[in-house]
């Protein structure tokens, strides 16, 4: 019994250790691998790449609030809908154009399944009956399906239920306001992956359309591939400085609103 207490003091520190030391590998290796993951899905879109490494840089921390319920967040985001729908502001003036009317949408292939599961973000929703990560390992097997799905849909004209169903979460504008106030507060919803997957093909046949029939204004920076804040600045300079050789006056007018940063161009 003595030489076995002895064998156990001397040989139990050392395999702790080993232990220790064997997990914290396997974690480094766990974390190292999860952001290499998660960049290579974003590296097309630099708005989420960026987003991605300021939480590495400077993880969020969740605030939680004892005193407001889910009722409580429900009634005042419906109440913010509701009001901003009924806002006594005047019609936006909307001129024709003559353009080809979008009477239906082109059937989605295979291919073009595959290659949206290969390149959309891997984020999940509780509503979800897989995994997203799982469904990209087998979308060899599971693109026709989609596929078809996606097509009844566009040829149908309808959506499926289910689909539109979401998850609200509460999440504080900044780290320095109260939580105890329920308008600190902005509503993000987690969709379904099968609803942002339809969505993403007919965005792609509408933007097509859209562009095809010259529907997008020509100064319009958001929401379109290789536009940003950048060409806007670059855009306004050029103006500046043409105006400027051409020997014109300038007034260039900041609008700061309280939701937003906008700019007129002179």
């Amino acid at each position: 019994m003595h030489e076995w207490v002895n064998t156990l003091r001397l040989t139990q520190p050392g395999e702790t250790s080993s232990t220790f030391h064997h997990q914290r590998q396997l974690y480094q290796r766990k974390f190292t691998e999860f952001w290499l993951t998660t960049v290579d899905d974003v590296k097309n879109n630099p708005r989420a790449l960026w987003r991605f490494i300021n939480q590495l840089l400077q993880p969020r921390t969740d605030v939680t609030t004892p005193t407001l319920s889910a009722d409580d967040f429900a009634t005042h985001f419906r109440h913010k809908v509701v009001s901003r729908a009924m806002a006594n502001s005047a019609p936006p003036v909307i001129t024709a154009r003559s353009a080809t009317p979008l009477r239906s949408f082109e059937p989605v292939t295979e291919q073009e399944i595959s290659k949206l599961l290969s390149t959309s973000p891997s984020k999940s929703c509780c509503l979800d009956p897989i995994p997203t990560w799982l469904l990209k390992r087998i979308s060899a097997h599971i693109a026709p399906i989609i596929c078809y799905l996606c097509n009844l849909s566009l040829s149908s004209g309808t959506f499926p239920p289910a689909l539109k169903h979401t998850l609200v979460f509460p999440r504080i504008k900044k780290p320095t306001l109260n939580p105890e106030v329920v308008n600190n507060y902005r509503p993000i919803s987690n969709l379904p992956y099968m609803s942002k997957l339809v969505e993403r093909v007919v965005a792609r046949r509408f933007k097509s359309h859209a562009k095809a029939q010259s529907l997008f204004p020509a100064q319009q920076s958001a929401y379109l591939p290789f536009h940003s804040t950048e060409s806007t600045i670059i855009c306004v300079h050029n103006d500046l400085v043409r105006a400027i050789d051409y020997r014109k006056a300038n007034l260039l007018v900041l609008l700061r609103p309280q939701r937003g940063l906008r700019y007129c161009r002179p």
